[in-house]
Parts: C-alpha cells; structure tokens; sequence
C-alpha cells in the first residue's frame, strides 16, 4: 500500500513549524478529518492546480463530494495513525517519477484526467457524495512502507542502502495497461483509514532485487518490510477512509469497459471495415514507438525509467542513490 508523506516530530523546532505548514501534501494529519465546503462542481483552485480535474458533470444537488490538488487539500484531512515521537523521522523510499506541468496536452495528463474522472463517476455512483478526492500532484513508485527512524540513524540507513545498490543497474517498469490505459485499482492502507486510486506497474526480476536490498535495510533497523507479495503502483489519488467495498464493482466496471473496446477493436479489424490507408498508419505508428526518448523518467511513456532511488525524511531530509548506468 502506498502512503503519501508524513512528518514525526524531532529536535529541530523549525522542522516542527514547516511540518505544520507542509501537513497538507501529508497523509496523516490529526485524528480528525475534516469535510470541505459543499460546491456545485469540484473545482480546485490555486496556481499549482493546472492538472486538477475539473469536471464538467454536475453532481446532485446534496453532493459535496470534491476533487483538490494535494497541494491544496485541507489540513488534516487524513488521519495520523502513527503518533508523533520526538527525535524520530519518518522514511520513505521510492523511485521519483516526474511530469510536465507546464504542458497540459500530454499523453500523461489526459490519462490522469481520464482517470480521476472515472474514479469520481465510480465513488458518486455508489452513493459516495461527500468527502474530497485528493488528486496527487507528484508521483512515485514505493519501495517501502512509511517507517521512523531515530535522527542519529539516517546518516547510516541511508550508507548501507547505497552499499547494497552499488551493484543494481537501472532498470525499467512497464505500467500495466488495457486497450492503451492504465490498469487501476483501489489499494486500501493497513488501518482503513485512507483508500489509494492506483496505476499499476508491472514487476521484474532487477526491481524485485532492489526491493529485497531495501527490505533488508529495513530489518537491519527493526523496520517493517514492503508489501508481500509486492504489488507496485503509482498512486493518482485518495480519498478519506475504507473503500475495500469498491474493489469489486471498480474491477467489474474495468472489464465491462475492456469487453467494450474488444467489441470496438473486432469490428475494426474486420477486413471489410480496414480501409486502404490503414497499413500505411500502422507503419507510422511503430517507426514513432522505436524513436520515444528515454532520457526522462515521466509518465508520458508507459516505461519507468528506474534510475535512482531517493529516501525522505521528514520534510527537510532528502537523500538520492544513483543506480549504476544511470
């Protein structure tokens, strides 16, 4: 399960202050959630908003259910489950994965419209109309769960772990799609108190080995390990709460709509509907696929370009290991 960011208390007391200003790009937050204001539309506003969904459909009237960029969720939306503890930090290792936000015609970003779209159709179609849609303004692909460690202990956590990579190469994961989109799922953390709307990435044998170095890491520090069997995603959204009850109407919706695009795919396979011109398309189609550039790791490809992996701490400690090849 992927969890956004969180901050443990420490000694430093100007950390202290910039994790009450940054709560918002965290997931847990006081053990309170807060509802946000009822709206007509959920429209996010903000200047860091440019790929927040707005959606066009009108909700019912009683709705207040609501889409916002992470970066202007409400404090405290989430609830902590973790309890601050002076001098530890909380940790996270993932691999980074960027995303043009100055271009709005991207591949990537009609993708992530699409499918917040989707996951707020599915959530109001199953009389969930209240609550916030959190939409994640950067994305990573996990290597761990959240854990703490004491401040005099990230300096070697973080040695060890780059010893253990020295010999890993870059590597790529594919994202798992269906009919050219992403293949979703809702992923629910260890508590049930908050629900993931997810991208899912495809394993290999060389991520699988990096993971099992970070794994290892971890116990050395009485830390807990990822997630077995691994299941690797990129987190889009989340949404306050348990929504495990969607899981099998969402995996339904995704075949009902898969069973749609195989109708469509045969019709226009079939030889009386292929038109002179078609092969020539398809010829263009694969000499574009050979000239994708790799030199950037974005989600306007359907590769990830695993390079690097980065370990945060807090809000203020960011740690980067290159990978050999990178």
């Amino acid at each position: 399960m992927d969890l956004l960011n969180y901050d443990d208390d420490n000694d430093d007391d100007e950390d202290e202050d910039k994790d009450k200003d940054e709560s918002t790009n965290h997931c847990m937050g006081a053990a309170e959630s807060n509802k946000c204001n009822n709206q007509s539309t959920p429209v996010a506003t903000g200047s860091n908003n440019q790929h927040v969904l707005r959606t066009r459909k009108r909700p019912r009237e009683s709705s207040s259910l609501t889409i916002v960029s992470s970066d202007e969720a409400p404090p405290n939306l989430f609830e902590r489950i973790v309890p601050h503890r002076r001098g530890h930090w909380s940790g996270h290792v993932v691999v980074p994965i960027s995303q043009s936000h100055s271009n709005r015609t991207t591949s990537s970003h009609a993708a992530i419209q699409q499918s917040i779209q989707d996951f707020y159709q599915l959530l109001q179609d199953h009389e969930f109309t209240t609550g916030t849609i959190v939409q994640h303004s950067h994305y990573h692909l996990s290597l761990s769960k959240y854990f703490s460690l004491q401040l005099a202990f990230i300096d070697s956590f973080v040695q060890k772990l780059t010893r253990r990579l020295a010999t890993e190469r870059s590597t790529r994961a594919l994202l798992v799609q269906q009919h050219g989109r992403p293949l979703e799922c809702i992923l629910v953390n260890d508590e049930k108190t908050r629900s993931f709307w997810c991208w899912k990435v495809q394993s290999n044998p060389v991520l699988l080995r990096i993971l099992h170095h970070v794994d290892a890491c971890l116990k050395e520090y009485g830390q807990p390990a990822y997630y077995h069997p691994p299941l690797f995603h990129i987190s889009i959204a989340s949404f306050d709460g348990d929504l495990s009850s969607l899981v099998p109407l969402a995996e339904s919706r995704r075949q009902e709509r898969a069973t749609k695009m195989d109708i469509t795919t045969t019709a226009k396979d079939d030889p009386e509907n292929k038109g002179e011109g078609d092969d020539d398309d398809d010829e263009q189609e694969e000499d574009s696929e050979s000239d994708d550039d790799d030199s950037t790791n974005t989600l306007d490809s359907n590769l990830i370009k695993i390079d690097r992996l980065v370990c945060k701490f807090g809000t203020t400690k960011t740690y980067t290991i290159p990978l050999a090849g990178a």
